[in-house]
């Protein structure tokens, strides 16, 4: 909108001119006053020629334009001359744009080697300027390449990032959660638990005789049976539901959220029952033939002054039951006290 009232003011100036033009041909048919109406035309042309040249460098093609189609083009002359004054052509844009008209200009006046020289000026700075452009435009191109691996060293680095969070969230044997990713999740399932008055059901397991298979097996074994146990608990995982976690040397965690009793029950029947299934031998076993497991399962919803390790210990409890009940069983309970719970074999 701003450019089309500057245009805008630039023609009524044109008509301006235009007008004293014709109040000079009119004076020039009478034979008077001639030379000052020349002078009211051509003091007039210099305000808007001023007014365009000090503050819209743009506009000046226009103005030449609408000069060109005046006869005899001395208002033009007088706008190139103006423009000279100013040294305006140093800009390439504007001398380029000028050149057909001051080109004009000079073969109508005769001046063969002015249009020559002039025409010579034009094509070095039309080369000039091309060349800027491309160099410009091979800046552009290379800045955009720069912002592009900018870009992509910004993912890559968020991945990296990515990463490295899920190696520390992570326990490096197993893949399951570790205890710090567990003391996390653990605390925010318990604040949900309880501000929804949900059912959360905490289990510990152990693999039973674990000391024993290690000792007899070596080390190596006994990391293939951790990486075993592991894998059957990340097939239990469902997110938002069943949290899989490495409590420490041979004891895992479950969480449950979001699920019944029953639920839980059954999952951790699976779990036991999936285990017995890899049939890893376990010669120093006093329950089985194979590995097993015992797990402690307690479950209830959170209320008054309960805290999550309320519920971790009471599972700890349980397993510490399931333990001094045979092992390779379930120990499960809804209640606090210690003496009442159901035993799953």
């Amino acid at each position: 909108m701003k450019r089309y009232k500057k245009i805008l003011m630039i023609w009524i100036c044109a008509i301006v001119v235009v007008a004293v033009s014709v109040i000079v041909a009119l004076y020039d048919n009478a034979n008077q006053g001639q030379d000052v109406a020349k002078e009211v035309a051509v003091e007039t042309l210099r305000k808007v020629a001023e007014r365009v040249v000090n503050r819209e460098f743009d506009e000046l093609v226009i103005l030449a334009g609408i000069l060109a189609i005046l006869p005899d083009g001395k208002y033009l002359e007088e706008l190139i001359r103006i423009i000279d004054e100013k040294h305006i052509e140093e800009h390439y844009n504007i001398f380029l744009d000028l050149y057909p008209f001051k080109s004009e200009l000079l073969q109508k006046k005769g001046l063969t080697w002015e249009y020559i020289d002039y025409t010579r000026q034009y094509f070095d700075i039309y080369e000039k300027y091309q060349q800027e452009n491309r160099e410009a435009l091979i800046n552009v191109i290379e800045l955009q390449n720069r912002l592009k691996n900018v870009t992509l060293d910004w993912t890559n680095m968020k991945a990296s990032n990515r990463e490295l969070e899920s190696l520390a969230m992570h326990d490096e044997l197993t893949g399951l959660a570790n205890r710090t990713f567990l003391h996390e999740y653990l605390t925010s399932s318990f604040e949900h638990a309880y501000e929804e008055h949900e059912l959360m059901g905490v289990e510990l397991m152990d693999i039973d005789f674990f000391k024993e298979y290690n000792d007899h097996y070596g080390h190596l074994a006994g990391d293939q049976c951790l990486k075993a146990i592991a894998g059957v608990l990340r097939k239990q995982q469902v997110p938002g539901k069943i949290f899989c976690a490495r409590y420490g040397g041979d004891e895992f965690m479950i969480l449950y959220t979001g699920m019944t009793v029953e639920k839980i029950r059954r999952v951790a029947e699976d779990i036991l029952r999936e285990v017995r299934k890899l049939k890893l031998p376990h010669e120093c076993s006093n329950c089985s033939n194979y590995v097993s497991v015992s797990q402690g399962v307690f479950v209830r919803i959170p209320v008054g002054n309960s805290k999550e390790w309320d519920f971790t210990s009471r599972a700890d409890d349980l397993l510490y039951k399931t333990k001094s009940c045979g092992r390779n069983s379930i120990c499960l309970s809804t209640e606090r006290f210690r003496d009442k719970f159901i035993e799953i074999k």
